[in-house]
């Protein structure tokens, strides 16, 4: 048999009018043609949109309802943090080591030390969950630290697909990741937070080794002695790494 390549070189080609440089598209003949210098990818901080790299508008985190058009992703962005509650689902309180090293249900939320839910209560697919997911089947979360010497902005917000408990540290970003205000970062690049090996979540998904609890510096729910502080990858003016008294995470509710 025969076949007739897709020239994407002509002039008159979409390929070339349009500028493509990034994506994939058939060949015709084999494998797909690639375009641009990434492999099909776009640098930091922009996306690929039909086979063009462009970088997604960037609204003020002030905006809390209305709608804008983003001429990259082509599509509105609806503004709906003032229809948002954040309901706290964990804390951890020093001096208190955390027992187990899964998310078991635990206390109240007027209590020190609480946890909401067996983890297995916040898959997708249970009851409960769903107030949680936004448009795109994400959970908003907020990591947030409390204690003196702490800088204002102590809190990290983003969204995943999956609720931290229910998905393992596999040295990768977590499904879905995407930042929305983070302030501060780890070692590896925060990428969300996931299940780990030596506590309840953490924020180190690209983390490719175990280590001990004492290398993590972004856990809620550490299961090793807490009782001069809660670790934090927070740092003050020196360099040196800050400790807090309390952790919790939050999930907003739509």
């Amino acid at each position: 048999c025969t076949c007739t390549p897709n020239d994407y070189t002509s002039q008159d080609s979409l390929a070339v009018t349009e500028g493509w440089n990034c994506g994939t598209a058939p060949s015709g003949c084999g494998p797909d043609v690639v375009f641009g210098k990434f492999a099909g990818g776009c640098q930091s901080g922009k996306v690929c949109v039909d086979h063009v790299c462009c970088s997604p508008a960037k609204y003020p985190a002030s905006y809390e309802c209305g709608v804008q058009y983003d001429a990259c992703l082509k599509r509105n962005v609806t503004f709906t943090s003032a229809m948002e509650t954040w309901d706290l689902v964990f804390r951890q309180t020093a001096p208190y080591a955390w027992k187990q090293s899964y998310w078991y249900r635990l206390g109240s939320a007027k209590l020190d030390n609480f946890a909401n839910k067996y983890y297995w209560e916040w898959y997708k697919s249970r009851r409960g969950v769903s107030n949680y997911l936004d448009a795109n089947n994400k959970f908003k979360l907020k990591l947030a630290y409390s204690g003196p010497g702490l800088p204002s902005k102590k809190y990290n917000v983003w969204k995943q697909l999956d609720f931290p408990p229910t998905i393992s540290c596999r040295g990768r970003p977590v499904p879905g990741y995407e930042p929305v205000e983070v302030n501060f970062d780890v070692s590896e690049g925060f990428k969300g937070m996931c299940r780990g090996a030596d506590n309840v979540i953490e924020g180190h998904a690209l983390s490719r080794r175990r280590r001990r609890a004492s290398g993590y510096r972004m856990i809620a729910g550490a299961r090793r002695s807490v009782t001069d502080g809660i670790i934090t990858p927070i740092k003050d003016s020196t360099g040196a790494l800050l400790k807090a008294r309390r952790v919790e995470l939050y999930a907003a509710s739509l």
